[in-house]
């Protein structure tokens, strides 16, 4: 992110050093005011604090499904609706296809998808590896997709 929407760039904060010591400035409308070396690192870290807080907020906003839900606030809400009960129904069918599995791949897909148990934990409570777990895993999304988007 290039551009934040602060009232100070990389310019507005200055340190001249000289043979007497260092002096601090923090420039407030177009001029340097002196200030001492407290006021310039609490001013600054606060500054730096706001716009790292806000560099991750946007950077993790696309995640948010609260912001999702109002950035397309225009979209009809029939067709959300729509959208929503599809959702629903594909759901449903993979836990149809989950429970048609068999042995492990059942146990497996059902800790994972339904429970959504994490590859450890999935592994510990069947008594396989980690790596196991997650070939299997691999070739069950697959086959789920398949059977999901072909009807």
């Amino acid at each position: 992110m290039k551009d934040y929407k602060f009232d100070y760039g990389n310019d507005s904060f200055r340190i001249d050093r000289g043979l007497d010591g260092d002096r601090y400035f923090i420039k407030v409308n177009n001029d340097y005011i002196e200030v001492n070396e407290e006021v310039f690192k609490i001013c600054r870290s606060s500054y730096d604090k706001i716009r790292y807080t806000y560099k991750q907020e946007v950077a993790r906003s696309i995640i948010y499904y609260e912001d999702i839900d109002s950035a397309t606030f225009f979209v009809n809400s029939a067709s959300y609706h729509k959208e929503d009960q599809f959702i629903k129904e594909l759901a449903q069918r993979a836990k149809e296809e989950i429970n048609l599995l068999s042995g492990k791949d059942r146990l497996i897909a059902i800790c994972l998808f339904i429970k959504q148990m994490t590859l450890q934990e999935t592994a510990e409570y069947l008594g396989v590896s980690i790596t196991a777990v997650f070939k299997r895993k691999k070739k069950i999304q697959k086959n789920l997709q398949n059977i999901l988007r072909n009807g």
